[in-house]
This record gives C-alpha cells, structure tokens and sequence, in this order.
C-alpha cells in the first residue's frame, strides 16, 4: 500500500474492506516508514494503528506483545 498511498490511492482495493482492519507498525521502521501508515490507515474505513517500538518486523520484535 506505501507505492500506492504515494499516488494516492489503495493498493488491491484496500479501500472496499468491510472489516476491521488492525495495523501493526514499527515506529522506526526505515523501509517503509511511519508516515506511510497514517496514509495507509486514511484509505481504510475502519482500521486502528497500533505502533510499537520496533523497526520493519515488530512482530518478530514483539512476539508476546498483546498477548
């Protein structure tokens, strides 16, 4: 969705999900950045983003997290 939010839209019609959606993000991710999910989540109807402090995988960072 990062190329796609770049042009402005959805990627794969993101946007037409019905369901919730939960976005887990690493807050120093520098392969796709931070930014690129607040974009991300604005094309989504009902999606919440939870960030961790994590780089690209946090949840190979954070397995237990949530739990």
């Amino acid at each position: 969705m990062y190329v796609e939010a770049e042009r402005g839209g959805a990627a794969g019609g993101a946007g037409r999900l019905e369901q919730p959606v939960l976005l887990v993000w690493g807050d120093r991710d520098v392969i796709v950045p931070p930014e690129a999910a607040k974009e991300s989540i604005s094309a989504l109807p009902d999606a919440r983003l939870v960030t961790l402090d994590a780089g690209h995988g946090p949840w190979l960072e954070h397995p237990d997290e949530g739990r």
